[in-house]
């Protein structure tokens, strides 16, 4: 789709991503991106900072419940004037919600939350009817959910991340046809972004839990004292 010379400019402007799970870092600093997004008009930026509230991870503090995510949702979405923008996060809400109840089932809960307020989206009710079978009744909607189970009851975390950072990727990617030179277009690349801060992020941080465990388990049989004498 053509876009206005102004967006045209600002697509230019932003380094190519590339494949995600061959990223070390995101392609520029949060710092230059968010320069670069000083050029959306009005309108778009308003949409941008609605979205970025509910969808960047990082700005959602421990404190923070989920039904105050899920409050949040109820009010700012329909203040979203694209309905692209309107749809692109309701399905990541969706998909968020989805995880998290396998996360919560996983964690002991054999029963679904008494409020409906832990998730947001058409697919609460659902999940609440069918909370002890395997995939919870969504697996048509979710065909990764069977896999991201298995995952998580075997503790394979970095394999988790990976797949559900993919099913992520892959759906902005498909959303990405047709959009060249437009918000949405700018939209994607900011949500790529934070996809590939996360996946770098986390495996960074991945590499240092298991540097640390292999530093313990080298001095395990170590007499310290020995050393220090």
């Amino acid at each position: 789709m053509s876009g206005s010379p102004r967006y045209v400019m600002l697509i230019c402007s932003l380094p190519h991503h590339g494949p995600l799970f061959g990223a070390t870092r995101p392609p520029l600093s949060r710092i230059r991106l968010h320069q670069c997004l000083a050029q959306l008009e009005e309108d778009d930026r308003a949409d941008h900072e609605i979205v970025a509230r509910l969808l960047d991870w990082s700005r959602h503090t421990i404190d923070r419940k989920d039904a105050d995510i899920v409050r949040d949702a109820r009010s700012l979405i329909p203040k979203l004037s694209s309905p692209f923008a309107r749809e692109l996060v309701e399905w990541r809400l969706e998909f968020r919600s989805a995880v998290a109840a396998l996360r919560r089932r996983q964690q002991g809960e054999s029963r679904p939350p008494p409020s409906p307020d832990w998730g947001y989206g058409r697919w609460i009710p659902t999940i609440t009817a069918h909370w002890t079978e395997p995939a919870l009744g969504i697996g048509r909607a979710f065909p990764w959910i069977d896999e991201a189970r298995s995952l998580l009851a075997t503790g394979a975390s970095v394999e988790l991340e990976r797949l559900l950072l993919d099913v992520v990727w892959r759906d902005l990617e498909r959303r990405s046809e047709g959009h060249e030179f437009d918000f949405e277009a700018v939209l994607l690349y900011c949500l790529r972004w934070e996809v590939i801060a996360r996946w770098t992020r986390y495996t960074a941080e991945a590499a240092t839990t298991r540097f640390d465990h292999l530093v313990r388990e080298g001095l395990a049989d170590i007499d310290l004292e020995s050393i220090a004498a």
